[in-house]
Order: C-alpha cells, then structure tokens, then sequence
C-alpha cells in the first residue's frame, strides 16, 4: 500500500494532547468506536455503540451464537475501544479507553441501559435481522482515557466553545 506524501511534518509531535474534559465530552457526545480485544490468542476487533456514564462505557452485545463477539462480555480481560473521526490531515480526532471487560452484574442492568439509552448510536444490528434472540451487557471499567487532536480539528473549538475552557494542549 503507497502512503499519501507527509511533506516535512514531525507526525508525532503533529497532534495534541485532549485535556479530560473534552476526551469526556467525546465520550458522550460519539457513541460509537471499535472494540478491541484478545480471546486465546486471536485479536478481535468490532465497530461498536456504547454508552457512558461518566466512569464506565456499557456495550449491549448483540451476536449469533458462537460468534466471538458473543464471548466478549464473558471474559473479564483488559479491551481497548477506539473512537476517532477523520475529516482532513490535519482536521481529526482520536480517543483510546483500555480497562477491563465484563459482563454487566446484576442489579447494574438499569445502570447500563440508562447509559446505552443516554449516549449509544444504534447502527443496524443482529437484532433488527433477527440473526440473533438475545444480547449480554458489558462494562468497560475506564483505567485509562486519552485522546490527541489535530491542528485543525473542529472538535477541540466546538467543544471548547460548550465547556469554556481550553481545547487542548501543546
């Protein structure tokens, strides 16, 4: 695969730092990114709708049975979930969450729908074919969460024009 030309830019150093306020926001305002994580050696990545409570991302896990997306809440392993927008080179943003993965405990169940229902995006799923008759709650309890941003990234003044503060740092 042949790359685009990057010209002359240091792309390390090409983007900043989210402060926590705006990677929050992004949080609950996106809805949507890929989770990531490993099963017995095999890396399983999938586009997915969340929703977040200000400490914990909740996921509805809608699969056939016997998919490895269907394991996911059932594994108590450390995941990643990426959420990232692309508009131009320099106009993007990204968010990396890691933490734990588990399914939902009971008597947290209103917890996560409240989540899901407050911030998820619903993409057509299994569910809406019929593919699948049910679905496990999982928790991503947030270790860490940080974000970078563009030079020009529209992001970082919508959201510093909501909160008041500054977009992001150098």
């Amino acid at each position: 695969m042949q790359r685009a030309s990057t010209g002359e830019k240091n792309w390390v150093e090409h983007g900043r730092v989210l402060n926590d306020d705006i990677v929050d926001e992004v949080l609950r305002e996106q809805g949507h990114g890929v989770l990531s994580i490993a099963i017995d050696g095999d890396v399983y990545a999938r586009p997915m709708s969340f929703g977040y409570d200000g400490q914990s991302l909740y996921f509805q896990l809608a699969a056939p049975p016997g998919s490895p997306k269907s394991e996911f809440a059932e594994c108590g392993v450390t995941a990643e979930l990426v959420i990232s927008e692309f508009e131009s080179v320099d106009d993007w943003h990204s968010v990396v969450v890691r933490g734990e993965l588990t399914g939902v405990p009971n008597g947290d169940e209103v917890t996560a729908f409240e989540a899901i229902a407050d911030n998820a995006v619903f993409p057509q799923n299994a569910i809406d074919t019929g593919e699948c008759q049910q679905f496990e709650l999982a928790r991503l309890a947030i270790e860490s969460a940080e974000g970078r941003v563009g030079p020009s990234a529209s992001i970082a003044e919508a959201v510093q024009r909501r909160l008041g503060g500054p977009q992001a740092s150098d």
